[in-house]
Formats: C-alpha cells, structure tokens, sequence
C-alpha cells in the first residue's frame, strides 16, 4: 500500500511602495483607456448608428499617446504597450 503525503505551502510577500505604485498604474490606464474606448462607441452608436471598429480605435492611440503623456511607455515599464491594446481589445470583446 503506497501513502502519499501532500504539503501546501502558503507564501506571504511584502511589496514595498514602488513594486505596488506600478501595477496600480497600469490598472489605472487600462481602466481608463477601456472607458474611453467604450465610451467613444457608445456616443457614436448614438449619434449616428455608426459602430467604430477595434482597428480604428487602435489607429487613434498614437494622437491619445500624444494628448496624455503617461501613456506613453517608459523603457522601464515595458507592459505599458501591451496594457494600452489590451483595453482596446476587451472593448472589442464586449461591444
């Protein structure tokens, strides 16, 4: 007869202030950008009928970058890009 022993292992980490500021950053743009992104198809649904794509959504986020600095990706913080697309694919994944 074989006996298995299972052990769980539970891990707490203390994230000092800069390692937690760079996550929330991150949320926070994506939490941004998705609300604007949604929000521009909304009032041009309502306005016109009309339903902007994700592509075009994505062709306008060199002039956003270019409006709001803290858009654009520091060489530090490389996901900033990828967070920046991927609120504009969850708004396309929703709508």
């Amino acid at each position: 007869m074989d006996f298995v022993i299972r052990r769980a292992y539970k891990y707490r980490i203390y994230p000092t202030k800069a390692q937690i500021s760079n996550p929330e950053n991150q949320f926070s743009m994506c939490r941004h950008l998705y609300n604007r992104s949604l929000a521009e198809r909304t009032d041009a649904y309502e306005k016109d009928g009309t339903a902007i794509s994700y592509h075009q959504q994505q062709n306008s986020l060199p002039e956003l970058k270019k409006k709001r600095p803290w858009y654009n990706p520091d060489l530090k913080e490389a996901p900033s890009e990828s967070v920046i697309q991927e609120g504009s694919i969850h708004v396309e994944i929703v709508s």
